[in-house]
């Protein structure tokens, strides 16, 4: 109980966000308007993500919201940084997370042949402002040739 205490914005975020209706209105504020048009916002359905990862749970709130796209089913995943700071590493615990969202798909819909887009988000409302770049490929030292070998996406911010 103490430890609820303590993520007042954690709880917050939680019991308002999880409501479809309040969901699509945070979908309207934070996708880009090319984006938005693409989804369905009336099919928004919030998942539950303590299956993702628990150890998530404890550090940050997390909402995954499942709709479609053009009939196509979509995950969007928004990861809320409650930390003071920017974290160089939010991108790569990012792609952690949307692999152990793909991994319980396969493990719930094996003979599928495809993964779920996800369209990672993240919230942040520290007090500096985000100067880190936005892409994954910056972990990695640049070298055009190598290019092809490193995974990219760019989350919405």
């Amino acid at each position: 109980m103490k430890k609820e205490l303590y993520k007042p914005h954690d709880n917050f975020f939680r019991a308002v966000f999880t409501q479809e209706d309040s969901a699509r209105d945070l979908l309207l504020s934070v996708l880009p308007q090319e984006t938005l048009r693409l989804l369905d916002l009336r099919s928004i359905k919030v998942e539950d993500t303590t299956l993702i990862d628990n150890k998530l749970s404890e550090r940050h709130s997390d909402l995954l919201i499942r709709t479609s796209l053009r009939g196509v089913p979509v995950l969007i995943y928004i990861l809320v940084e409650h930390k003071s700071y920017p974290d160089r590493w939010t991108l790569f615990q990012l792609l952690k997370y949307m692999i152990r969202i793909w991994e319980r798909e396969r493990s719930q819909h094996g003979k599928r042949k495809t993964l779920t887009s996800i369209i990672p988000v993240i919230f942040y409302h520290g007090t500096r402002r985000w100067r880190l770049p936005l892409n994954f490929s910056s972990y990695f030292v640049p070298e055009d040739r190598l290019e092809p070998y490193i995974p990219e996406f760019h989350p919405v911010m």
